[in-house]
């Protein structure tokens, strides 16, 4: 959930969007969580069984990118830490279990220009609804990235990224927002990658397939925002951000510490409620 010196504990950013909900953010490269603080239950549902995910690539994308983006979410299962999140139940005997299936891309020019706010993001994810370039799911999340020329309004400042979820015709649409990191390298990228490549193209896009991990497994764990979080709504994510554990060299002088969909990543850890600590693999818990 997101210059001088490090801070050893991180405020939560819990800004109120247009219709009163909480966005809960990814947080900034130069901010650390207090491990001290637990994830606990708090009695909401998290999301089990199919969940689709629906992709708005928001400006101008290099098609390099956004296939790299395509391959990552449709092998998302494949993250070593993904069965950790079955350990995230609730009082209704549901877990996370998936499948997580990328169902639709949507591309969108600039149809509310390049400077956005964060209800603006809702905006367009409703327009392809009503224009029916996408469904209205119950079990979707709908997620809109911005190319680097585009401005989100807190995007660098408070946040690299949020999840939150509203109403729409009678349905609780769960969507989140990811900004582009080459904005603002030194607060939305990985700091293990400053100075270095990324496993595949550039080390702020890579922070893209990053804050993507995070946010997902966020929604997943704690979809409505009362299932599973700590103080300050920390969430899953947010306990291991830009951490990642072991990792290997590459000879291009980046680091991974997955490899999937034949090729290496470098996905930060997760949290796991079991053991009360950043995990890598579900061979960790």
């Amino acid at each position: 959930m997101f210059l001088g010196l490090v801070s050893f504990f991180l405020l939560l950013v819990s800004s109120q969007n247009h219709r009163g909900l909480k966005q809960l953010t990814h947080p900034l490269a130069n901010n650390i969580i207090d491990q001290a603080s637990d994830i606990i239950y708090r009695g909401g549902k998290v999301l089990s069984g199919p969940v689709e995910l629906y992709l708005i690539f928001y400006g101008n994308w290099p098609q390099a990118e956004t296939s790299l983006v395509e391959l990552f979410l449709k092998n998302y299962e494949d993250i070593p830490w993904f069965p950790v999140l079955t350990e995230y139940t609730d009082r209704f005997g549901h877990s996370v279990t998936g499948p997580i299936q990328l169902k639709h891309i949507e591309h969108d020019e600039y149809s509310l220009g390049n400077s956005l706010k964060s209800e603006d993001i809702l905006a367009i994810i409703a327009q392809m609804i009503k224009q029916g370039s996408l469904p209205s799911r119950e079990n979707g999340i709908y997620l809109v990235l911005t190319s680097d020329d585009v401005q989100e309004s807190q995007f660098c400042l408070n946040y690299c990224g949020w999840h939150t979820f509203n109403e729409v015709d009678g349905i609780k649409m769960l969507h989140g927002f990811v900004g582009n990191p080459r904005q603002c390298p030194q607060k939305c990228s990985a700091p293990i990658l400053r100075g270095r490549p990324g496993p595949s193209l550039d080390a702020p896009f890579h922070s893209v397939i990053d804050t993507l991990a995070h946010l997902i497994a966020e929604i997943l764990t704690d979809p409505f925002l009362d299932a599973w979080n700590g103080d300050e709504f920390i969430e899953a994510g947010d306990q291991c951000s830009y951490q990642y554990g072991p990792t290997q060299a590459l000879s291009n002088k980046s680091f991974y510490n997955a490899v999937f969909a034949g090729r290496p990543w470098l996905i930060q850890q997760i949290w796991s409620p079991r053991v009360k600590q950043c995990v890598s693999s579900f061979k960790q818990t």
